[in-house]
């Protein structure tokens, strides 16, 4: 894997989407670990984006439909819930972003 646009070549660290991967661009095990923990995570992001306005009612409060597939259904960390509930809201300005350039 290289990255060589933003990449630091005394540490190896590359960045990638506003994340810094250390040791990435001399292909480090952990780097590649730590990029293909982001690439599932932005996979599961995707994957529940069409769940993302949904709720329900559990113990007479309101939770996320995500957050229920997220922990009891996949059985995936507090880390992945954070990753995912983090990305999840700024989808919509990334669309009408992604539209608004795609009209120029």
């Amino acid at each position: 894997m290289h990255m060589k646009k933003d990449s630091n070549q005394e540490t190896g660290s590359g960045k990638l989407c506003q994340r810094e991967f250390t040791g990435v661009s001399n292909g480090s095990e952990e780097a590649i670990e730590g990029f293909k923990e982001f690439q599932k995570n932005t996979f599961y992001s995707a994957l529940l984006l069409p769940f993302w306005p949904f709720e329900y009612k559990a113990k007479n409060k309101m939770e996320r439909v995500v957050q229920k597939v997220l922990f009891d259904s996949l059985k995936k960390s507090n880390e992945v819930m954070k990753f995912v509930i983090g990305v999840l809201p700024h989808i919509p300005k990334a669309v009408e972003f992604a539209h608004r350039i795609s009209q120029i």
